[in-house]
């Protein structure tokens, strides 16, 4: 059996937290935690505790969740981001910090965390500025943070403004603001998610706006670009990039991609040249953000606009995707935490 949590972003009731489980190839919601307007979730570095998102407009937070022994969420408390549009979270690899991407504001935040998993209190919130070519980018939109696996940077992914910030870390005190380099994106590329192969030595970047993949080579705060691909099929000529997701052996990645509503399969080499070898339907509408659940052989694609998580069998660490196995109406589905 495994156990696995979507976010459903609603301004009533209805959106929050939905706790799910697979179980004899079917999938059943167990369990439901009220948020309105959660877009996204993390784990704490022990798993002890779920991180949750709440993307309003007007004024944004994080609330913090102990894990049960049975999966079930128990609330901490909630705190204010000092943002607006929270839209990703990241826990400091001292698991002292949280800090959050808050897109409409165009700024990140920093929390400190109590030794509960609670969260103790919002320290301070970091501005970017300047803006870029395209209509989405007329003010910066960090979209996405995430810790270099060193642990010495916090990379902040803005779409607004084409560019990567570095944020040099530092154990007990958090981001060193004034130190921070960037990595720079061609006008209008939209940059949205990244990650890093296994090994720590190579990073992908995902871009909304231009639809394309940048893979980098990593060593000690310093990406040396290698090469890049359009995630889009051949037959296709816009669309709108969502997520990026190495497969559970690190061998390859799929991202998804909004518009051609489909999830394309990704190699790469020890030089870091990127193959797209095919292209599979997602199953629904806007898929936002899909996951594989334990046993690598179950895909799980939140489809935002069509209103369901699906989930398809298959092989994703060949490159492979199945049928449709099972299929899950949930109100505005985002994100899917494993």
């Amino acid at each position: 059996m495994s156990t696995f949590y979507i976010s459903g972003m609603t301004e009533d009731e209805h959106g929050g937290i939905f706790r799910c489980q697979w179980r004899n190839n079917t999938v059943q919601m167990v369990e439901f935690t009220p948020l309105r307007r959660n877009s996204f979730l993390a784990w704490s570095r022990d798993r002890r505790t779920v991180y949750a998102s709440m993307q309003q407009e007007t004024d944004g937070g994080a609330a913090a969740y102990r894990v049960q022994e049975n999966g079930a969420l128990e609330h901490l408390n909630t705190v204010s981001a000092g943002g607006r549009s929270v839209c990703y979270l990241e826990v400091s690899p001292d698991g002292k910090y949280l800090y959050s991407a808050n897109y409409a504001s165009g700024n990140i935040s920093e929390f400190l965390l109590d030794a509960d998993g609670s969260i103790a209190r919002l320290n301070r919130t970091v501005s970017h500025y300047g803006s870029g070519v395209r209509t989405e980018q007329r003010s910066p939109h960090p979209h996405c943070c995430t810790f270099t696996p060193d642990g010495k940077f916090l990379c902040v992914v803005d779409l607004g403004i084409d560019r990567v910030k570095l944020y040099p870390f530092i154990p007990e005190q958090g981001l060193a603001v004034d130190g921070a380099g960037e990595i720079m994106l061609p006008p209008g590329s939209g940059p949205r998610h990244l990650v890093f192969a296994p090994d720590g030595k190579m990073a992908f970047l995902l871009c909304e706006l231009g639809n394309k993949l940048f893979s980098f080579r990593y060593e000690n705060g310093v990406f040396t670009l290698l090469d890049k691909v359009s995630t889009l099929p051949e037959a296709c000529h816009s669309g709108s990039a969502a997520a990026i997701r190495l497969v559970p052996d690190g061998s390859r990645f799929f991202v998804s991609n909004r518009g051609s509503n489909t999830l394309a399969a990704v190699t790469f080499d020890d030089s870091g040249k990127l193959t797209v070898t095919g292209f599979f339907p997602a199953g629904g509408a806007s898929p936002r953000d899909f996951n594989f659940l334990p046993g690598a052989e179950i895909v799980a694609v939140a489809n935002e606009f069509s209103g369901k998580a699906v989930f398809f069998a298959g092989k994703p660490c060949r490159g492979q995707l199945g049928a449709e196995a099972a299929v899950l109406n949930l109100p505005r589905p985002l994100y899917v935490l494993v």
